[in-house]
């Protein structure tokens, strides 16, 4: 026997699927960490903080590299020297 889906049940999927498709996929991390917290929420204790998405995503920009220092005007100045003086 099939199971058949009314109209407000094809209305769900839709908005689920519409939902799903806006995230592109360089962003699985998201869904990622959206189905984790969900799936451990139940398993909190009463009273508990819920879980924060961002708490099960990779963290890319924790410590930047520091700007690099460059050259000084001291050195421009002796590489400009060395090049005129050819």
């Amino acid at each position: 026997m099939l199971a058949s889906m009314d109209a407000d049940e094809l209305v769900e999927w839709e908005a689920l699927y519409t939902v799903i498709e806006v995230l592109p996929e360089e962003r699985a991390d998201l869904r990622s960490g959206m189905t984790i917290a969900n799936l451990l929420s139940p398993h909190l204790k009463t009273g508990a903080e819920p879980l924060k998405v961002s708490k099960f995503m990779p963290k890319f920009d924790d410590k930047p590299e520091p700007p690099s220092p460059g050259q000084s005007q001291e050195d421009m100045r002796k590489q400009w020297e060395a090049f005129v003086k050819d």
